[in-house]
């Protein structure tokens, strides 16, 4: 078929391009649309917005210099040039993957290093002495820390970038060859700024919520844990009434900071400022979210050792880091942690 439609010179300028040996994210959008049959599920799936995919690929087109795509209403269909483009591109693709992931297993085994994907606003301060007491023992060890979206999180451990992910469960449950283990439920609670009225309660029940102006992050970005707060305040009788979105959790504290709205953050493991904000216990929810620690089932020893000892924590050690916690910030509630070490 490729033969059919580029000669070796059209082939030769489309490898010039750039697009099979340093695959740019517009050719995983091409494979995803094809594979999972549109535009909007393709950018739901590695999330994004639609236009920005729609945009990816148009400027592909123009690279490549022929479409890729017939786009008619509700319906896309491959071109003769696309679909040919796509048979040779994705076994190509898959096995750039492939070779990443195989080559970095062993880079990884050869010269110690552990990368371990954070969210931007939990407490991770225990991470410390975990950390130390790892590498006394594996000395020769180095632990790489990224703060990312929960997104960016899932494409990341999913494409190995990353060996080990801090996260919430509904942003990896679907992804594939991976083992997932719960580090504990968090309460889910209402940040508000000093500055609001509603700071001088300690609570707060739903019903009074749902005419607060609401910061939520991205849905693009926050996936699963977006669908999973408009689930629960829809149990809660309301549909929250969402005045910004923001493109990281760090901005959405900053806008409760400035009274601009209110947020829901899992209680204890938030970071904010807390002579600026306050958070607020929702007396009549049953909103938690289940905090979990994941890695590809294949990954080294090394990787499933440290992540022993994460849960170890949890598991031993919590209650004294949280009861020091409570104490820092003033924190007054019962506990809003329920360990869970289900594998």
């Amino acid at each position: 078929c490729i033969s059919k439609i580029f000669n070796a010179a059209q082939w030769n300028k489309i490898r010039c391009l750039g697009v099979l040996p340093f695959f740019k994210p517009a050719l995983k959008y091409f494979i995803d649309i094809v594979s999972l049959g549109s535009f909007g599920k393709a950018a739901k799936h590695n999330y994004i917005s639609q236009s920005a995919v729609s945009q990816q690929i148009t400027a592909m087109e123009d690279e490549l210099g022929f479409p890729l795509f017939w786009r008619s209403k509700g319906k896309v269909e491959l071109t003769l040039a696309g679909k040919c483009f796509y048979e040779k591109v994705q076994s190509i693709y898959d096995n750039y993957c492939q070779a990443v992931r195989f080559a970095k297993y062993i880079y990884d085994e050869n010269n110690g290093i552990i990368r371990i994907g954070l969210t931007t606003s939990s407490r991770m301060d225990y991470l410390a002495s975990v950390v130390q007491d790892f590498q006394s023992t594996y000395r020769s060890i180095k632990i790489h820390f990224e703060q990312m979206t929960f997104g960016q999180m899932q494409t990341a451990l999913n494409e190995g970038k990353i060996d080990l992910a801090i996260t919430i469960r509904y942003n990896i449950e679907d992804l594939e060859d991976i083992k997932i283990q719960s580090l504990g439920f968090f309460k889910m609670g209402l940040l508000v700024s000093r500055q609001s009225p509603l700071s001088r309660w300690d609570t707060i029940p739903s019903a009074d919520i749902a005419s607060q102006p609401i910061i939520m992050h991205t849905p693009e970005d926050s996936g699963g844990v977006f669908r999973h707060m408009l689930e629960m305040r829809k149990k809660e009788g309301y549909v929250p009434k969402i005045t910004r979105f923001c493109d990281s959790s760090e901005i959405v504290k900053m806008q409760v900071m400035f009274n601009q709205g209110v947020a829901f953050f899992p209680e204890i493991i938030t970071i904010y400022d807390n002579k600026t904000c306050k958070m607020l216990r929702i007396i009549d929810s049953e909103d938690y979210v289940d905090l979990v620690i994941a890695h590809k089932k294949n990954s080294p020893s090394i990787v499933h050792n440290l992540a022993k000892r994460i849960r170890a924590f949890y598991q031993d050690s919590f209650d004294a880091w949280y009861e020091g916690l409570k104490r820092e910030i003033n924190w007054t509630f019962p506990d809003s942690f329920k360990h869970t070490l289900n594998e």
